[in-house]
């Protein structure tokens, strides 16, 4: 193993020890993952906390990327078919050595992760999500509100889950988490949306989002 894969493990392992719950932490996971030698190249089969990486980076880019492993579930951690259509999208070759996928999930340069409403017929918002689909629900759970076409929502955390998205947002100083239909948004990077308030085409959505305080 690399002296700087070395380096990894050992810092991996003390911020697990140091968090504690060995079982879920997924920075052991990582560490066990890179003692096992044969994480890279990464490929279509394998199912790791590294390709869950690939996939957030891939989701950050937004577009037909994100699509792509949304309809697959997310962020997995399993090399299905869909994700390794949008590594090669990317113009990397769906094989990742250990390189491409550094190039990959350290690619700061478009992060997509400011989510808008598209649905012109109403979005709704959900405190949760669920593993089992309801009709007219989907897998969300505690419906908030609906908001109108082109509204502004917040923030991306990175949460992924059947076909649902976690959005953060600050209204009158307090932080708000909630989950939308992935289908119902699109995701812009920062240069992206205060392109479209100047123009007009975002309306002003504080007072719409004014009801998630009530939740």
């Amino acid at each position: 193993m690399k002296l700087s894969n070395l380096l990894v493990v050992g810092g991996l392992f003390a911020a697990g020890i140091y968090i504690g719950k060995h079982h879920d932490n997924p920075l052991l996971k990582q560490a066990k993952d890179l003692i096992k030698g044969g994480v890279f190249p990464l490929q279509p089969g394998d199912d790791s906390i590294f390709v869950g990486n690939v996939q957030k980076a891939l989701i950050n880019k937004g577009g037909e990327y994100a699509h792509l492993v949304l309809s697959a579930g997310g962020v997995t951690g399993y090399y299905n078919e869909q994700t390794a259509k949008a590594v090669e999208m990317a113009g990397f070759s769906k094989v990742l050595n250990e390189v491409d996928y550094r190039s990959l999930v350290n690619d700061k340069s478009i992060v997509r992760n400011l989510a808008y409403v598209i649905d012109v017929d109403g979005t709704p918002l959900y405190s949760s999500v669920s593993d089992s689909h309801i009709p007219d629900f989907g897998y969300g759970r505690d419906r908030i509100m609906t908001l109108p076409c082109k509204t502004h929502l917040g923030t991306a955390t990175g949460n992924f889950r059947n076909g649902m998205i976690e959005i953060a947002t600050t209204i009158n100083t307090r932080k708000i988490k909630f989950w939308v239909p992935s289908s119902k948004i699109n995701m812009l990077s920062q240069a992206e949306y205060d392109a479209m308030k100047s123009t007009r085409l975002l309306p002003k959505s504080d007072d719409a989002k004014m009801n998630l305080l009530k939740a």
